[in-house]
C-alpha cells in the first residue's frame, strides 16, 4: 500500500524525541508549508514455518570478540 500526503507534519530525525504521553514537543516540518509531499509505503507479509526446526532460540551467546586472542 502506498499513501501520499501534503498535509502531514513530520519530525525529520532518525532518532525522534517527541513523546505525546509526556508532553515533550519537538520541531516538526509541515508538508503544506514547505510545498512537500510525504510518502508512506506498507507491505504486509504473512510468513509461515515450513519445518518445526525452522526457528531456534539462542541463549547466553557472547557476540563480542574473545579478549584472549
Amino acid at each position: 500500500m502506498l499513501d501520499a500526503s501534503c498535509k502531514a507534519s513530520l519530525q525529520m530525525n532518525d532518532a525522534p524525541t517527541e513523546d505525546a504521553s509526556q508532553g515533550t514537543g519537538s520541531t516538526v516540518v509541515s508538508m503544506f508549508q514547505t510545498n512537500s509531499v510525504a510518502l508512506r509505503a506498507e507491505r504486509w507479509i504473512n510468513w509461515q514455518k515450513r519445518r518445526s526446526q525452522a526457528v531456534v532460540v539462542l541463549n547466553a551467546v557472547n557476540w563480542g570478540l574473545d579478549s584472549g586472542t
